[in-house]
């Protein structure tokens, strides 16, 4: 059973920073390929530019696991993990605009509270996929039920 998994805003980004080595909101920023404000911006709407974060954590060699859970891996560990590609990552990203257009579309939330719920969704969807082996049909059935909780 997959269970949600708050994420800390702050704290993801206090982790980048020290990663990336980078002190400053903007330096940060710049490290993501963003604009100058991305991370303020970011702040404010307490939205985790996610494939920003994903590509340079790729690009660098930085565990997801680390930025997002705080869990570190083992290098001497006799476990084998699959590494991602940015290929992987992108076809999960448009995996779950897919589902989250054609579940939201199907809905009849205002707008203003499927913008949210996107927003909410989006993080355990882009999960979903890893977790269940990019099989469309079951990240559509817990954005469905996810959604039937909002």
């Amino acid at each position: 059973m997959n269970k949600v998994i708050k994420i800390e805003f702050e704290v993801v980004i206090q982790r980048l920073k020290e990663k990336l080595s980078e002190k400053s909101d903007r330096a940060l920023a710049r490290a993501l390929g963003m604009s100058d404000s991305g991370i303020a911006v970011a702040r404010t709407t307490k939205s985790l530019p996610i494939i920003p974060i994903v590509n340079a954590c790729v690009a660098q060699g930085i565990s997801l696991d680390e930025i997002f859970l705080g869990q570190t891996t083992n290098p001497d560990s006799a476990q084998t993990f699959h590494t991602l590609t940015q290929t992987d990552l992108i076809q999960a990203s448009e995996m779950v605009d897919r589902v989250l257009d054609r579940v939201l579309t199907n809905n009849s939330l205002p707008t203003l509270q499927q913008f949210d719920a996107y927003k909410r969704l989006r993080p355990v969807l882009i999960k979903a996929v890893f977790d269940n082996d990019f099989d469309e049909s079951i990240v559509t059935a817990i954005a469905e039920a996810t959604l039937a909780l909002v």
